[in-house]
């Protein structure tokens, strides 16, 4: 009987870990979102492109690369590989950038 009692007790412990684990995995999956805002022509041939970071986590985080591809209403595509040097967001922070681009780079 003592056996069942302790094998209860472990099979418990051992779901309420894997329940605790796979939050962790859903909050780590959702911690950040990068949504694109606007993109405008600005004078000399350029872009500028607002995105909106949002943090759901409960930790401070920096975003060190994305990709960028933009396509218009007559096909043509912009792709860039962003290394941004300063977005950085608080715990639940949400915030816009703006990014401008030369375009034909």
């Amino acid at each position: 009987m003592n056996d069942n009692i302790w094998e209860s007790v472990r099979d418990s412990a051992l779901e309420k870990i894997s329940a605790v684990a796979k939050q962790d995995q859903i909050e780590k999956k959702k911690s950040l979102n990068v949504i694109l805002e606007t993109v405008r022509k600005i004078p000399g041939g350029n872009i500028s492109v607002t995105i909106r970071c949002i943090n759901n986590s409960k930790y401070s985080l920096e975003l060190s690369y994305f990709k960028l591809t933009l396509t218009d209403d007559s096909g043509n595509v912009y792709c860039n590989d962003v290394e941004p040097s300063n977005i950085r967001l608080n715990s639940e922070e949400n915030k816009l950038y703006f990014l401008d681009f030369a375009l034909g780079d």
